[in-house]
């Protein structure tokens, strides 16, 4: 007799293989969850003392290091979790547009 589970939408030879089957499919999803929720812990925490060495470090520069203070703010409070880079450049006309296709065609 074949056993059949609704959850893994499989046919089992028997009850036991089907019911394990089930049971390790569940603690596989929960083992899942449980990664995810540590992994975003893990990411806040960091995020945070990331902010508080920034913090930190600006401080020192603007206490001992006033020359460098501008630069090192600008540097350390720039976006570092952009994935890409966009480079945008506008066509002023249709002309512009036109010459620069038939650039690449010849």
């Amino acid at each position: 007799m074949k056993f059949y589970s609704e959850l893994l939408d499989k046919m089992f030879d028997s009850e036991a293989a089907c019911i394990e089957a089930e049971c390790d499919a569940k603690k596989k999803e929960n083992d899942k969850i449980k990664f995810e929720q540590e992994k975003a812990a893990a990411k806040k925490a960091l995020e945070a003392e990331v902010e508080n060495l920034t913090k930190k470090t600006i401080e020192y520069f603007n206490k001992y290091e006033k020359n460098w203070a501008p630069f090192a703010k600008s540097i350390l409070t720039q976006d570092l979790g952009q994935k890409e880079r966009r480079v945008e450049r506008k066509i002023v006309n249709e002309a512009d547009f036109t010459k620069l296709l038939e650039s690449f065609l010849k």
